[in-house]
């Protein structure tokens, strides 16, 4: 069974293999290996038996997804370290992120590796 390998245990899968994985490990090797083919056949019946332009959309709003969860989370990291620095930040917790933090967020929000596709 393959099914299992939807985008979010893929991306889950990813970042263990990431902090974990050991090159010469040959159990680490099979892991991958089996995780990537589950992920490959999870895509193909789920997106690319319906065409090119399924298929690519699922491609697209996962990456959108994941960057859009990079950015709010370094942006979360800012506006927290940034309370620690000063105590205006406080009063206006409940205001939307300004300009600066925006732009902020999407530079410091590293592109997602093409892997993850």
């Amino acid at each position: 069974e393959y099914m299992f390998m939807d985008e979010d245990a893929w991306v889950a899968a990813y970042k263990v293999f990431l902090d974990h994985f050991v090159l010469d490990d040959e159990d680490w090797k099979e892991l991958l290996f089996k995780a990537w083919v589950a992920r490959v056949l999870n895509y193909t019946m789920r997106h690319v038996l319906r065409g090119y332009s399924v298929a690519l959309q699922a491609n697209t709003d996962m990456v959108m997804k994941l960057h859009m969860k990079r950015s709010m989370e370094v942006f979360d990291h800012h506006r927290l370290s940034s309370a620690d620095l000063s105590s205006e930040v406080n009063s206006q917790s409940d205001a939307p992120p300004s300009p600066e933090d925006l732009e902020f967020a999407n530079r410091h929000s590293p592109a997602v590796p093409a892997a993850v596709l």
